[in-house]
């Protein structure tokens, strides 16, 4: 799929949602998915993105990323966002968590960027316990900011 159908699939989903008289409207996804929802807040109007160890944001190597990374469009997100992300992910690693969490301060996006300590890419499945915390986290942070900052200064 191009970036284009990609936008277009998101933006009519968006619309059913909004037709359908939903007061707030958020997307979640993980991977290649969580990659879509950073692109889609980059377009749309989204009141809050979550994504879970979402990929290649700051490279070309994937065709969303093109022609120019989806990282380098941080500046048109409106949403609140949440990045989840394991220390070892060999897809996002320590250099490309820093460019990330570098775009999203510098565009003064509202967000929180959380590593988790000791695990890798696809941590739901493989840590339960990180994979328990950060499902408390996304519901604190989709049900509203404070919330999100109670949950922030709990200790995993």
């Amino acid at each position: 799929m191009t970036r284009e159908q990609v936008l277009a699939d998101v933006g009519t989903a968006i619309g059913h949602l909004r037709a359908a008289s939903s007061g707030r409207v958020a997307m979640v996804g993980l991977s290649m998915g969580g990659h879509i929802a950073y692109l889609a807040a980059t377009a749309h109007d989204l009141d809050a993105v979550v994504v879970f160890y979402g990929g290649w944001l700051p490279t070309t190597e994937v065709p969303l990323g093109r022609p120019e990374p989806t990282l380098s469009r941080t500046a048109a997100i409106t949403a609140r966002v949440l990045f989840l992300v394991g220390e070892h992910d060999h897809i996002i690693p320590p250099n490309s968590q820093q460019e990330i969490r570098d775009a999203l301060h510098g565009a003064s996006v509202s967000h929180e960027f959380v590593v988790y300590p000791g695990v890798g890419h696809r941590f739901l499945d493989t840590d339960p316990d990180a994979a328990k915390h950060a499902w408390k986290r996304v519901q604190a942070f989709l049900t509203g900011p404070d919330h999100a900052e109670q949950l922030a200064h709990q200790a995993r």
